[in-house]
């Protein structure tokens, strides 16, 4: 199996992305490969240990797992924490509403109930804009 180029995963996903300033917000914006049948959101494949193969993960969630566990983890590790997030019943939420966005602090888990009424929100606020 050939070695990643990147010394981590972290740095891996910044290095598919790029700023974007609007203002003083800057979005990382995911530059790699995206999902198909019309969504927005960046995917990767990940090779897990533990399993002895390759997993496709979605690159924003992947971003939100790795600021909350902080610190360097195995990829076994971090695979484990990414699907308890996404077993949860939590969603991660892109407060910047840019779809495309990786910015740790852009990124926030919430119900999708949660998720639900800020996207209605969002919609309302655009209606009256």
């Amino acid at each position: 199996m050939p070695r990643s180029p990147y010394a981590n995963l972290r740095e891996r996903l910044v290095a598919n992305s790029e700023p974007e300033f609007d203002g003083d917000n800057a979005c990382w914006n995911w530059t790699a490969k995206r999902g198909q049948h019309g969504t927005k959101y960046g995917r990767f494949t990940l090779y897990v240990p533990g399993l002895m193969q390759r997993v496709v993960l979605t690159a924003h969630v992947a971003m939100y797992v790795l600021s909350e566990i902080g610190g360097l983890v195995s990829v076994d590790e971090f695979y484990l924490a990414y699907l308890e997030l996404r077993c949860s019943g939590l969603e991660v939420d892109h407060k910047c509403v840019n779809m495309r966005c990786l910015f740790p602090d852009h990124l926030e888990a919430v119900t999708k109930l949660v998720n639900i009424q800020r996207r209605d929100d969002r919609r309302k606020w655009k209606e009256y804009r």
